[in-house]
Formats: C-alpha cells, sequence, structure tokens
C-alpha cells in the first residue's frame, strides 16, 4: 500500500473503511485543526425525521436540532437512508444551519434548500437499509464546536399523494477531546503553505 496514502488516513479502527473503499483522509485544514487535540474519536451523529404526506403539510419544513455534543468535532460526511424511493415519493430537500453562527449551508435563494442527495450518499429502497451505506464527503470538514447544535430543515418536494417518508441522516467524521487544563478551542490554524485561516 502507498505509504503517503496510510499515513494521512483517519484512524478509524476500521468501521468506515471499506465504504469509502480507499477510507476517509484528512484534509489540511483537518490535521491542522486536529492536531491541538490528542485524542480522537470516530463521531456517527445520526438524525430521523418522518416527513408526512398529507397536502397541506408538504410545504412546511419538518425541522430537527441535532444533540450538542460534548467536544469540538469535525464532520467530513454523510449518508442517508430513505424509506421510499425517490421514484415514488419525490426527492427529500434538506437545509443545514449552525445554530451558533446562524449560517446557513444553502443560500436563502428562491428555494433555499438543496436535495438530500446533495449532502449525503443515498440508498432509497423499500427494504429501507442495505448492506451498503453510500457516503459523501464534504468539500472540507466543518468544525461544530463542543455544546452547539446543528438545525436540520427537511422539505418533501412531491405534491401527490404518496408514502410518509422517513429519512435517517448520519453525518460521519471526529470528536476531538483534549482534556489539558486551561484548554482552549483553537480559533485560527496554519496551512502548509503558512497562512492563517480562522476555523469554521
Amino acid at each position: 500500500m502507498n505509504e503517503q496514502i496510510r499515513q494521512c488516513r483517519i484512524d478509524t479502527g476500521d468501521f468506515v473503511g471499506s465504504t469509502w473503499i480507499s477510507s476517509p483522509k484528512w484534509t489540511p485544514y483537518m490535521e491542522s485543526i486536529a492536531s491541538h487535540y490528542p485524542i480522537q474519536v470516530p463521531l456517527f451523529l445520526t438524525t430521523q425525521v418522518v416527513l408526512s404526506n398529507v397536502p397541506a403539510d408538504l410545504t412546511i419544513p419538518i425541522t430537527v436540532l441535532t444533540r450538542p455534543l460534548l467536544y469540538d468535532s469535525l464532520i467530513w460526511g454523510m449518508t442517508a437512508f430513505q424509506s421510499v424511493p425517490v421514484a415514488t415519493a419525490g426527492h427529500t430537500y434538506l437545509n443545514i444551519t449552525h445554530q451558533e453562527t446562524g449560517i446557513p449551508w444553502v443560500a436563502p435563494n428562491t428555494i433555499g434548500y438543496a436535495p438530500l442527495a446533495a449532502f449525503a450518499g443515498m440508498t432509497t429502497n423499500a427494504a429501507f437499509g442495505g448492506p451498503v451505506m453510500f457516503i459523501t464527503r464534504l468539500p472540507d470538514a466543518f468544525f461544530l464546536p463542543a455544546h452547539t447544535q446543528l438545525k436540520l430543515d427537511f422539505l418533501r418536494s412531491e405534491l401527490d399523494v404518496t408514502p410518509s417518508v422517513t429519512v435517517i441522516l448520519t453525518m460521519l467524521g471526529v470528536q476531538l477531546v483534549n482534556h489539558t487544563p486551561g484548554f482552549q478551542t483553537p480559533e485560527h490554524v496554519e496551512m502548509p503553505n503558512g497562512e492563517i485561516i480562522p476555523i469554521g
């Protein structure tokens, strides 16, 4: 195996290695943040929502808050299961907002949402799940500070009578732990080119 690839792999105990084929890898941004934390633990943050098939509910988003985590975290990918195929139920739309900053992941344009498949690898079948977990990597990791939450707004797209749709969204990443007395979450990190950038 290429030694350079091996060095940048996240040590997950191979919980998710096979689903990524070549395993998740650190980016320079992720590495710079994680270097402040001696303990790095795999993160699986799962949210489940049921979207009604009642016509009056189809234009009203369902809002769910993630649970606040004890430690700072990096989210680097997502996977989702949808109980009803897209061909039957249409696309589920999603917007994510970090509660601490109020910045949405999808620009507040006319729609204000993006298809769930733009965020997460999708499995959609009547059996609700399967042996393969499809994962979509984010362009780079999202830093989620400890004790903060993400607001997830889900919206159905089809104005027809189809079954209620259950969606299970799992965010994957690492929790970052530093128990050093007086440790404070870093606000800036240094990139390989020497540039100092703010976290987040």
